[in-house]
This record gives C-alpha cells, sequence and structure tokens, in this order.
C-alpha cells in the first residue's frame, strides 16, 4: 500500500522547513487539485506560490492532535478538489498530545487520506532516537 502519509523529519534547522516549501511550489506544476499549506506562523506565505491555499493554524486555535485532525478532516469535507496538505511548524501541537493521542492522530489521518486520495506531507523535528516507531514507515 502506498503511503499517503509523507514525514520529513530531522533535526532543527536542517532545511525541512524550506524543502516542504520547495515540494509544494514544485507540485502545482504537476497538481491534480488543490494544494493547501498549514503552518504555525505566516513565514512561509511569501515563498509559497499564490495558488497554493495558506492557512495559519493559530488563527483556528489548533493546539492539539484532535484539533488538528478535525481541522484537515473538515478541509477535506469541504472541498473535494485537495490533493495534497503540506504541514510544517506543528511542533507544539504533537507536544500537548504525547504519546498514543499522537499515533491515533496519525492512525486516523492515514485512514481519511486513503479514503480520499489526499497526501500529506509534514515536517516534524527531532532526533533519530526520539522518532516513535510507528512513524517510521512515512519517513521521506
Amino acid at each position: 500500500m502506498v503511503e499517503m502519509i509523507q514525514i520529513i523529519y530531522g533535526r532543527k534547522g536542517c532545511g525541512k522547513s524550506k524543502k516542504l516549501v520547495d515540494l509544494a511550489n514544485e507540485e502545482i506544476a504537476s497538481a491534480k487539485g488543490d494544494i493547501v499549506f498549514i503552518d504555525d506562523d505566516s513565514r512561509a506565505i511569501y515563498d509559497l506560490r499564490h495558488e497554493i491555499r495558506f492557512v495559519n493554524c493559530c488563527d483556528y486555535g489548533i493546539d492539539n492532535t484532535d484539533k488538528l485532525y478535525g481541522f484537515i478532516s473538515g478541509m477535506m469535507a469541504q472541498d473535494y478538489d485537495i490533493s495534497s496538505i503540506y504541514i510544517d511548524s506543528i511542533k507544539n501541537v504533537f507536544e500537548k498530545g504525547k504519546g498514543e493521542k499522537v499515533q491515533e492522530f496519525f492512525d486516523n489521518l492515514d485512514r481519511i487520506c486513503h479514503q480520499n486520495e489526499i497526501r500529506v506531507l509534514m515536517v516534524l523535528s527531532g532526533n533519530d532516537d526520539q522518532l516513535p516507531e510507528f512513524l517510521k514507515k512515512y519517513i521521506i
């Protein structure tokens, strides 16, 4: 089965966010649907092509994994044309949803991504020894 979730993982400051922005901008040329970029600040808004829908999740009170899942699934339900969602800089969301909540988030997200044929690419920071086993299948 093709993984619909892909994670760019590495230590802080190694260029993960820039790579994510570059991937989103590159996808515009071949996108078969809408592209959404979710961030917890507005730094990337000027680096993204105007065709990409930028969302600052802090504007919507997204501060834990349950809210993020609800937000993403709501976007999917509202816009059937979404083909990809890029998620950057939401470490604080995952820090509030420790352990099984984070795994539950990924299990649920994986399920709805497959159901709706939507690819999610995200950035997570950490050292290799901090990566939970259940996330290893998503690392690119």
